[in-house]
């Protein structure tokens, strides 16, 4: 049995063409708020995984196999996870200007071994990366991996792993290690995917369901895990990271950018941190699916807010008030849920276009 290994993983779809440039979980991140002021240049992100991505929406800096088997991706895990982070092509990732270092530790099946992987943090570590992706996890770990996890952090690094996909059996070593940031998967409502893994160690949640990103062969697929949400928030960090470099022409720690992810984090389910989503959803700005606009759309309004198909909406239409009474115009409306207004006598009709 291997120490350590990736997540089950079914291919939802795959494309030659491009999907959405900018998919959902990068929007839910709000990457797209901070891309005026940073996309991630300058900073390093390391993606311990199954190999060097060969796409052209994707540019890699340096790499490294501790495999054996040689450096390049022919799984695909990789491939995607790179994508969600830096993608900058007919797709982007939530930083698609920053530095990629993808580090074989994975074999061509998606397994490996501890020794890989604390091999390959130590390369990370030698070469000044500062943010990891684990997409992948073990029952247990080894003091090895522990000590190594410790030296990383006092250098700077910002660890990220996925909860894994166990749902109620609990979250994976490394995401389980105190010094690691587990991140569990929700779907575009925002709701936790049922695979999801459950447990004390979840720190942090961000999109993990049917997401679009690079793969094999110049293709695009859909796919779904834990594996998926940790590298967006891995993509928020490269973004913190930029606004810090610009801004103060440093870095910031680890235990700095922790507490900046969990503090800005929406919190979903249980008050406070649960076992599903810990902190709720990290984004820079709040996400409303624009990418499901409900073809029959129901509204209800009152002073305090209105809602669409029973779901109260936030920040996406600013009402007006005319002698007390709260009024929003449906050209706004169509606009902001991208509703076809078609007018014809006395009935106002919307609906998906």
């Amino acid at each position: 049995m291997p120490d350590v290994r990736l997540p089950v993983i079914d291919i939802i779809r795959l494309t030659r063409e491009a999907p959405p440039p900018i998919p959902y979980g990068v929007k839910m991140i709000g990457a797209e708020l901070e891309w005026g002021e940073t996309r991630g240049a300058g900073i390093k992100v390391g993606v311990l995984d199954t190999g060097v991505p060969n796409h052209p929406d994707l540019k890699v800096t340096d790499y490294a196999d501790f495999t054996g088997s040689g450096p390049e991706d022919r799984h695909g895990h990789a491939t995607h996870c790179c994508g969600i982070v830096a993608a900058n092509g007919a797709i982007k990732g939530v930083a698609p200007e920053a530095e990629l270092y993808p580090v074989k530790v994975l074999n061509d099946d998606g397994q490996g071994n501890w020794t890989n992987v604390v091999e390959g943090l130590r390369w990370c570590r030698e070469r000044g990366v500062n943010v990891v992706n684990m997409s992948f996890g073990g029952s247990s770990s080894v003091p090895e991996l522990e000590a190594e996890i410790d030296r990383c952090c006092d250098a700077g690094m910002v660890l990220i792993a996925a909860a894994g996909n166990r749902g109620s059996d609990g979250v994976v070593s490394p995401a389980s290690q105190s010094a690691v940031i587990a991140v569990a998967a929700v779907d575009i409502e925002k709701n936790p995917g049922d695979f999801s893994s459950v447990g004390p160690e979840v720190e942090l949640a961000a999109a993990g369901v049917q997401i679009y990103s690079t793969y094999l062969h110049e293709r695009y697929a859909l796919l779904s895990g834990t594996s998926m949400a940790c590298p967006h928030l891995v993509g928020a960090v490269a973004l913190l990271q930029g606004k810090a470099k610009r801004r103060f022409k440093q870095h910031l720690r680890p235990r700095d950018i922790r507490l900046l992810l969990n503090v800005y984090a929406e919190d979903l389910g249980a008050p406070g941190r649960d076992p599903y989503y810990g902190f709720g959803v990290f984004s820079f700005g709040r996400f409303e699916h624009p990418d499901a606009s409900p073809r029959e759309v129901v509204f209800e309004m009152d002073e305090s807010g209105f809602w669409v198909n029973g779901r109260r909406m936030k920040n996406v239409i600013a009402p007006r008030t005319i002698d007390g009474e709260p009024v929003v115009a449906c050209r706004d409306i169509a606009s902001a849920f991208r509703l076809e207004m078609t007018w014809r006598g006395p009935k106002l009709t919307l609906k998906s276009s």
